[in-house]
C-alpha cells in the first residue's frame, strides 16, 4: 500500500462497510477539475499525477471498490487549459461536431456530435482504453448543457 497513489490510499481508508455511508464506488473528476488525464478527454493518465494507474485501480478493486471516471464530449484547443489537439483535430478532420449549437457554455469548445455514428464509434473506441485496459467500470458524462435545441430560434 505505500506505493500507491495517496488518493487511492485515501479511498481505500474509506472503506467500511460498517458505516452510515458505505463507499462501493470511486469516481475520478475530469481535467480542470481533478486532472487524471492529460487534457481534455485525451483518453490517457496524466504520469506525473498517477504513475501506475494500473497499480492504483487493481488496488481498489481487490479491496471491492467499483470504480469510475468524469467525462466530458469535449476535446480542447492546444491553447487551450486543458489541451486535447489530436483528439481535436481528428474530431475536425472527421466532422464529429455538430454544425450549429447553442451558446458554448465550456471552456473547451463544440460538443462532440453523438448523433452522427462515425463520431459516436470513435468516442467508444478512445473510452475502451480505460474500459479493457485499466477496468473502469463507469463513466460519469457532464456538462454538453450547450446542446439546447431551439436556442436563438433555431
Amino acid at each position: 500500500m505505500e506505493t500507491l497513489h495517496p488518493l487511492a490510499r485515501r479511498w481505500l481508508g474509506w472503506i467500511d462497510r460498517r458505516s452510515i455511508v458505505p463507499i462501493s464506488i470511486v469516481l475520478v473528476v475530469l481535467v480542470g477539475y481533478g486532472d487524471y488525464a492529460t487534457g481534455v478527454e485525451t483518453f490517457d493518465w496524466d504520469a506525473a499525477k498517477f504513475p501506475d494507474p494500473h497499480a492504483m485501480l487493481s488496488a481498489l478493486h481487490d479491496a471491492g471498490l467499483r470504480y469510475g471516471i468524469w467525462q466530458t464530449p469535449y476535446t480542447g484547443a492546444a491553447s487551450n487549459m486543458d489541451p486535447a489537439p489530436d483528439q481535436l483535430a481528428y474530431a475536425t478532420a472527421h466532422g464529429f461536431f455538430p454544425p450549429q449549437t447553442g451558446v458554448l457554455v465550456n471552456q473547451w469548445g463544440p460538443p462532440i456530435d453523438f448523433t452522427n455514428p462515425d463520431a459516436y464509434a470513435w468516442w467508444q473506441q478512445n473510452l475502451r482504453a480505460y474500459t479493457d485496459g485499466d477496468g473502469v467500470e463507469g463513466f460519469k458524462l457532464d456538462y454538453a448543457e450547450d446542446v439546447v435545441l431551439g436556442v436563438l430560434g433555431k
